[in-house]
């Protein structure tokens, strides 16, 4: 039990580096693109702006992911396991991975790297999407047995 709180509070740790990391580079893309651009001899590319755009659309769910998945750790350190919210939150979480999917879809016609991350967002979302099944499952079983005496 106490390697599965460090594992929580690793993951929390993470989670709240990459929030930041998502807000830092918001706030300085179009710099480090443009030096990117620069370093390699890109020189303006139209990718660079395709980018960052499918970056700034992305980024509001991308934020929310990472706020809805820490509040979702919160109450697993809690011992709030089953519980509805936990639900509600997975759903969430496969709902930003399947915008974010539609939104890499559209950029990758621009630019043909996206399909990948199109695919790994599709697959993520399913995998939540399951795995929220299982919870909801779970939760009801738990529910049943509660009333049971």
């Amino acid at each position: 039990m106490k390697s599965t709180k460090h594992s929580i509070w690793l993951s929390l740790i993470f989670t709240g580096v990459l929030g930041i990391c998502l807000l830092a580079v918001a706030v300085c893309g179009p710099w480090l693109l443009a030096l990117i651009g620069t370093r390699f001899s890109l020189g303006y590319m139209p990718f660079l702006r395709i980018v960052l755009t499918a970056y700034y659309l992305c980024l509001p769910f991308a934020l929310l992911a990472v706020f809805v998945l820490f509040a979702l750790l919160l109450r697993i350190l809690r011992g709030e396991v089953f519980v509805k919210a936990n639900i509600i939150s997975i759903s969430i979480l496969s709902w930003c991975c399947i915008v974010a999917a539609v939104i890499t879809f559209a950029a990758a016609f621009f630019y043909i790297p996206f399909s990948l991350m199109t695919a790994a967002a599709v697959f993520i979302a399913l995998i939540l999407r399951v795995i929220k099944n299982v919870f909801d499952t779970a939760v009801s079983l738990k529910a049943e047995n509660d009333l049971t005496i």
